[in-house]
């Protein structure tokens, strides 16, 4: 009801929901490297980006959820491919907590003028000032990242949450988490 879809209508590039005609648990499963949801939803100037997500591979970069335009004003979240969590924006990005896979794990990323925060599983693991994002011409894509109209860094495995508020939520990050965490177990 309020226009924020995500939508892939490329059959071949949808995530999975069922798998041999079973409900398919713990999010949608991406396999990369084309599966990607794309969305209208630009990155506002100040952004929090909240994922959960279980990767079946590691040593790749995966982004959850990301825009970025080409003149590299970005706003993404996910993992590096040194198995780190990531959080890009115009500023560059901020690195911190290890991700390993096959495991959940649930990032929380703010960029904002003069902030930029990023936690991993509860811990904040870079906390620095930085810019807002300004990404004026791409929407977000989900599972991946829309490189200035071309999809890239694409998840292999399951995306259970995605969240993007429009604002900085670091003020209520940890009741955030706790909520999400309680949810998903």
């Amino acid at each position: 009801g309020n226009s924020n879809n995500a939508t892939q209508a490329t059959a071949a590039s949808q995530p999975k929901i069922v798998s041999a005609g079973a409900l398919v648990t713990g999010g949608l499963d991406f396999e990369a490297p084309f599966d990607v949801l794309e969305t209208s939803v630009v990155p506002p100037n100040a952004a929090t980006l909240i994922g959960v997500a279980n990767f079946d591979v590691s040593g790749s970069t995966q982004l959850i959820v990301g825009a970025r335009d080409s003149s590299n004003q970005r706003s993404y979240l996910g993992q590096l491919n040194s198995n780190v969590s990531v959080l890009g924006n115009a500023s560059g990005t901020l690195t911190g907590g290890s991700i390993s896979a096959g495991a959940d794990f649930l990032l929380f990323g703010v960029h904002d003028v003069d902030k930029r925060l990023l936690s991993t599983n509860g811990t904040v693991v870079s906390n620095t000032s930085g810019e807002a994002s300004n990404n004026t011409t791409q929407g977000y894509s989900i599972g991946g990242l829309n490189n200035a109209g071309t999809n890239d860094n694409f998840v292999n495995g399951k995306v259970a949450e995605v969240i993007i508020y429009n604002s900085d939520q670091s003020d209520k990050r940890r009741a955030i988490e706790e909520s999400i965490a309680g949810h998903h177990g």
